[in-house]
């Protein structure tokens, strides 16, 4: 049960970083100097030159994959329950 409810919480909190970062594009939105901007997240370089007029798309997809990314979180908190219910 410990490690279920673990990788919930990786996977949530995970899921909030991913969150926060497409946020903080979408309030970037097409406001930058220059052609483009590079994206980067925990430290990994995602895109180097994004242009202004795709910032956009890249926010929405920030979003979609926290989105899955606490799906995936809350199957692992739902695996014990399922577990449970198949044995009795």
């Amino acid at each position: 049960m410990k490690r279920y409810f673990l990788g919930f919480v990786v996977c949530a909190a995970l899921g909030v970083l991913v969150f926060m970062k497409g946020m903080d594009l979408r309030a970037l939105g097409t406001n930058v100097d220059g052609d483009g901007i590079g994206i980067s997240f925990l430290g990994v370089e995602i895109a180097d030159r994004v242009h202004e007029s795709e910032i956009p798309a890249h926010a929405k997809s920030f979003f979609v994959t926290s989105g899955i990314v606490v799906l995936i979180g809350l199957i692992f908190l739902s695996l014990p329950f399922m577990k449970s219910r198949k044995t009795t």
